[in-house]
């Protein structure tokens, strides 16, 4: 019996242990803006996005029967780029890779803030 408690005492302390390891990375994620939280969740969209699929689409330019519009082809783009085709986002949008980079840096930047803020 005796040993079953310390067991469970240790247990309890190891996990409260790791807990005050870790507590700066889960207060740090909830904490994040929303534009990183944006950012980060259309890149993982537009890297699990086909590019040369023919998907349904949120482009109201498309749903109305005009064809695609200039989001249509930078969000292509960038797919390309997520996917490693640079030939094909370059013909796709002119600013898909300029706009990743910029894109990359602004997250990284917003990240950097918030690692100062922890630290």
């Amino acid at each position: 019996m005796n040993l079953l408690i310390v067991m469970y005492m240790n247990a309890n302390e190891i996990k409260m242990s790791v807990q005050k390891q870790y507590t700066w990375l889960t207060e740090g994620m909830l904490s994040l803006p929303i534009e990183i939280m944006i950012w980060l969740i259309a890149f993982a969209g537009l890297a699990w996005l086909d590019p040369m699929a023919n998907q349904a689409s949120l482009c109201l330019s498309q749903a109305a029967g005009f064809g695609n519009c200039w989001g249509c082809g930078l969000g292509k783009s960038i797919a390309f780029l997520l996917d490693g085709s640079f030939v094909e986002s370059w013909q796709a949008h002119k600013l898909g890779i300029p706009t990743t980079l910029l894109l990359t840096h602004r997250i990284g930047q917003l990240a950097w803030i918030e690692f100062q803020k922890i630290r």
